[in-house]
């Protein structure tokens, strides 16, 4: 492993930890599962519709003692729109996933974090235009936020292409990206002398050139990849049946497609959002419902102090290991 590798991995642990902390503290890390799944473990639509209006109440409260409503109040398209974000991050955080984790990092969370994780602030035209060039020309796995999830599932449901709904304006902003990235590609390759012609392979010669490998390798090494094939071939069963049962158990799918058909019409209109704050509003919706709730330590004085103070000493024995007394 490279240095720089190993620092970014360490660095990683420690945010991560940091995080299982603040969330730990914060109620972010309970479970949104009691508020959306009936006793029978079953998806519950009024059960979600309900626990979303007291979370935007949160977020009207919030909004208002902050004075980020230049109205005085959260505007109705403002509050659909959140409804809608909200609603989506709902429905993937309590959906069977599991056939996705070939595509994404990782799986959403089934706690309050999963809000936060889903939210992304939008500081241009240029950063929405690069989500559809990603839907477009990338992939999933390089969407973020919402979009990570709920773009696949979307698809899924409908066995339709997200693409078909990017409308006509915005495909004229994407399509002069592509040519320009290809373009660029195209000058680079002929710089380093690189002819793609020589190097484009039919199937046939693709597949060729496998066996052709496959027969060469040492029993060992052929033990090793018939496992792996072994796992593979597992995995792939695994995925299928996941996806099977994401299909045939989802419940209230129109209400589903709805909402994030109407959450994107929004999110890549001209209309006042606040999407360059989208996380800290989301942050402070849910400061407000914890507290309110009682998951949250931050208005138990008592249990706050507490946590504070053990901070504080793992702080000093960092310090004391350092040789900073």
């Amino acid at each position: 492993m490279r240095q720089t590798d190993k620092l970014a991995f360490r660095k990683k642990k420690i945010k991560d930890k940091v995080q299982e902390i603040e969330d730990l503290l914060t109620g972010r890390d309970n479970s949104i599962l009691p508020y959306v799944v009936d006793e029978n473990g079953r998806y519950s639509e009024s059960m979600t519709r309900y626990f979303i209006g007291r979370l935007l109440d949160a977020l009207e409260q919030y909004g208002k003692e902050t004075g980020y409503w230049s109205e005085g109040s959260m505007s109705e398209v403002m509050r659909e729109y959140m409804e809608c974000f909200l609603y989506c991050v709902i429905r993937s955080a309590a959906s069977e996933l599991d056939w996705l984790d070939d595509t994404v990092w990782d799986l959403p969370k089934q706690s309050f974090r999963t809000f936060l994780d889903a939210a992304v602030d939008v500081t241009s035209k240029e950063q929405k235009a690069y989500i559809l060039y990603d839907e477009l020309y990338t992939g999933v796995f390089c969407l973020e936020g919402l979009f990570k999830y709920c773009v696949p599932m979307y698809e899924k449901l409908t066995g339709e292409d997200i693409t078909t709904t990017i409308p006509k304006e915005w495909l004229d902003i994407v399509k002069p990206m592509r040519e320009a990235d290809i373009e660029y590609m195209l000058e680079a390759a002929q710089e380093n002398e690189f002819d793609f012609e020589d190097h484009e392979l039919s199937e046939e010669e693709v597949a060729k050139e496998y066996e052709e490998y496959v027969n060469n390798m040492s029993p060992e090494e052929r033990r090793e990849y018939d496992e792996m094939t072994e796992l593979l071939d597992e995995d792939q069963k695994r995925r299928a049946e996941s996806e099977k049962r994401f299909v045939e158990n989802f419940l209230h799918k129109d209400e589903f497609i709805q909402s994030f058909l109407r959450y994107r019409e929004l999110y890549f209109s001209d209309e006042k959002l606040y999407q360059n704050i989208t996380r800290k509003l989301i942050e402070g919706m849910l400061d407000i419902y914890l507290v309110k709730t009682n998951m949250s330590y931050l208005a138990n004085e008592e249990v706050f102090v507490r946590s504070y103070m053990q901070l504080d000493r793992a702080i000093k024995n960092i310090r004391h290991m350092k040789g900073r007394d």
